[in-house]
């Protein structure tokens, strides 16, 4: 029903008609692709699921391929920020709003440095970000509690769509002036939730006389996402910008809405849905569709919203997704750059004749109150829409979002932190688009460090990096935590479980028991800074500061007394009576859980495993993965997220692909998938990378230009296509 009241099926009919008129020849590709799904469907044997499931399904089309692309997009900008900030300052003030998610992030580690940039120091002062929680003379009128309703039931409904986003993702590139091969290497694994078969399918198109491409593809999409041609490579991270805005009005009735000086009319019609209801019997369902100037209607009680999202867009991501398969130089691959709308991503780029490049590439809104006046207004607090505030009058231009080409450094780092040193003139998102900064400092730590004792890096670094395990942020935080616990009355289990972090190497392994004790101390150490001001103010569905903001104040603790005191006393706690008090409460809890007064005992791989499962899993275990410990946390350069107040910490997010492309050699480049090429649980080729990956180990990326080229002993089996 969400989807459907959102009218994802007419935007997305928008963007194939855009396609179609401008662009026919690769539309003609989506024709193509589907006219071979249908073959398949009619003259093939459908796979078990299929056959299980008594379901045969419906010729595909064109529009299909881009709603799979919709989908992924709404997974990886798809956001209700806007709506928890909303809440937050209704319940707790401005103030104490602004100084847990700030406008820009506290710990700041950027993508790009200063005057890196190619826009740096070329553009006129364009004056300050307003920031939009200061143009609001008062909130919305609908009552908080429906908006608190509202983000619950967007959360559910949008949990299918976020499988395709989860913990975030890597990729950096470095030049030849510091590898060993005189070439770029490029490296990229991006993090999404993992799943069986695996989210990515991989292929090499060979078109004489038109393309060489390989890497993978969303199975749906006709084009490869990620990978290189015979010239130029690339990688992808989300950069996770703000691109969504909600609007609310003057209602005259449920029909009727200010806007612009005049009352306007909602658009409504309506679609049909079939329901099952078991045994075979359906009943059929109407949904209302509401619509205003600014987009699709959600409500929820009172609360009433219309959403605008770059999404809606007529947007020709893949028509630049073809333009980077078909680029044969970095002018080609920029060209294709202008046409990506979204999602926003973090492309990192190098070619065979020596450039990398970092280009953010897609449609940013650029916001103004049009009966103000005010530009550049910030887009995370839902805009006055009959007040015409928040109206998008155009996008960041392209030449301005922040790039770079050949950087003298010789080499960039991207993992979902904020792109710009807060120099942008513009705004594109505040401390909560970006992710906090621990794998890229990790990554950049490794590489500098590479280049410093050999004056270069290779593959093999590149190898470890993949499957790095240290955390930053215990590095960091540790030392805080043992200043606390040395003046802190400890028992003998407490005094042991210290003594582990003490000796410590701040690597996530799964033989270790640190891990274990760190993880669960600093959750509960989150819990404690936040939730009780979030229970005493009746918050709920909204989510808490980053870890990077705990590590801000850790480090500043007089500036956020208010935060470190427990409202549940009436005592008033200091920053580290909270850290013991939450050391305490996590060895407790682990002590229970292991049923083990040794701490040593609290092996961080018994607890904490990695666990992909397929969606007929819960009924037939034969179509999972074997479920095996893990390394790694949600700040890992190779990540695991997982949630440390369940029983067991099931991880099944992480790299959903890994490639490393040696432009000098091209046949010399690796890559890996979290499982296997075949669907077919019946099949050798079903998990067997899943072990390989586990390992972070690879397979070669081989790269043939021609059938002939291929070794006898690859080859399994042969399709002769021919023109119906």
């Amino acid at each position: 029903i969400y989807y459907r009241s959102i009218a994802l099926v007419k935007y997305t009919q928008r963007s194939l008609e855009n396609i179609k008129i401008k662009y026919p020849e690769a539309y003609k590709y989506f024709v193509a692709f589907s006219k071979g799904v249908n073959y398949f469907i009619e003259h093939e044997r459908l796979p078990i699921e299929f056959q299980l499931l008594g379901y045969k399904p419906y010729k595909w089309k064109p529009l299909d391929s881009l709603l799979i692309a919709k989908a992924i997009e709404m997974g990886l900008t798809w956001d209700d920020w806007d709506l928890e900030r909303r809440v937050l300052v209704e319940k707790m003030g401005e103030a104490k709003t602004e100084e847990i998610f700030p406008l820009v992030n506290y710990e700041l580690f950027s993508i790009l440095r200063s005057n890196e940039t190619w826009y740096e120091g070329s553009l006129k002062p364009k004056g300050k970000i307003v920031d939009t929680i200061r143009v609001y003379n008062k909130l919305p009128k609908d009552r908080v509690e429906d908006v608190i309703s509202l983000i619950k039931y967007m959360k559910k409904a949008i949990r299918w769509a976020k499988w395709i986003g989860n913990v975030g993702s890597n990729n950096w590139v470095v030049s030849g002036k510091l590898t060993n091969t005189g070439k770029p290497l490029l490296a990229n694994d991006p993090h999404l939730a993992l799943q069986v078969p695996p989210v990515w399918y991989e292929v090499h198109y060979v078109v004489e006389g038109v393309t060489n491409v390989r890497g993978v593809t969303f199975p749906g999409i006709p084009f490869v996402i990620i990978g290189h041609n015979d010239r130029v490579a690339w990688g992808f991270t989300n950069v996770g910008a703000d691109v969504i805005d909600y609007y609310y009005y003057v209602w005259k009735d449920d029909m009727t809405y200010y806007y612009n000086g005049t009352w306007r009319k909602v658009k409504q019609w309506n679609e049909t849905i079939k329901v099952a209801k078991g045994n075979g019997r359906y009943e059929y369902v109407t949904i209302k569709i509401n619509e205003t100037v600014h987009g699709p209607l959600i409500s929820w009680g009172t609360a009433r919203y219309a959403v605008k999202w770059t999404g809606f867009l007529n947007t020709t991501e893949a028509i630049a997704i073809l333009k980077y398969n078909l680029a044969r130089n970095i002018t080609d691959f920029i060209e294709g750059l202008k046409l990506f709308s979204l999602p926003g991503q973090n492309v990192v780029y190098a070619d065979i004749y020596g450039n990398i490049m970092y280009y953010p590439a897609a449609q940013y809104p650029l916001r103004k109150n049009l009966k103000t006046g005010e530009e550049n207004v910030a887009g995370n607090m839902p805009f006055n829409g009959s007040n015409m505030d928040g109206e998008w009058v155009g996008f960041i231009p392209f030449d301005e979002i922040p790039h770079t080409i050949n950087p003298k450094r010789g080499y960039v780092v991207t993992a979902n932190n904020r792109p710009d040193n807060a120099t942008l003139p513009y705004y594109w998102g505040d401390s909560e688009n970006f992710a906090d900064p621990y794998r890229a400092m990790r990554i950049t730590e490794v590489i500098e460090k590479a280049i410093a004792d050999k004056g270069y890096v290779d593959i093999e670094d590149f190898k470890k990096l993949h499957g790095d395990s240290l955390a930053i942020d215990a590095r960091i935080f540790i030392p805080f935590l043992l200043n606390a616990l040395s003046k802190a009355d400890l028992n003998d289990v407490e005094k042991n479980a210290k003594q582990l972090l003490e000796n410590w190497d701040y690597i996530m392994d799964k033989d270790s028991a640190a891990p274990t004790i760190y993880a669960k101390w600093l959750y509960e150490y989150r819990n404690k800074v936040f939730l009780d001001e979030y229970k005493k103010l009746n918050i709920s569905g909204v989510r808490l500061p980053k870890v990077s903001t705990l590590q801000y104040m850790t480090e500043h603790p007089d500036n956020f007394t208010y935060w470190f005191d427990d409202k549940n006393t009436s005592n008033i706690e200091s920053r580290d009576e909270i850290i013991i008090s939450a050391f305490k409460e996590a060895v407790a809890w682990l002590r229970n859980r292991f049923k083990s007064d040794n701490p040593s005992d609290w092996i961080y791989g018994e607890i904490h495993q990695r666990r992909l499962t397929h969606p007929l899993g819960v009924q037939l275990d034969f179509f999972n993965y074997p479920t095996v410990p893990d390394n790694g946390s949600w700040f890992t350069v190779d990540p695991a997220s997982f949630d440390p107040s369940k029983e067991m910490w099931y991880n099944a997010g992480g790299a959903s692909w890994r490639e490393i492309i040696d432009l000098s050699n091209l046949d010399n480049s690796l890559c890996v998938i979290p499982g296997g090429q075949s669907g077919n649980p019946f099949s050798k080729h079903y998990d067997d990378q899943y072990w390989l990956w586990l390992r972070t180990e690879y397979k070669k990326m081989t790269f043939p230009w021609k059938p002939e080229d291929i070794p006898q002993s690859d080859i399994e089996g042969t399709f002769v296509f021919k023109p119906l």
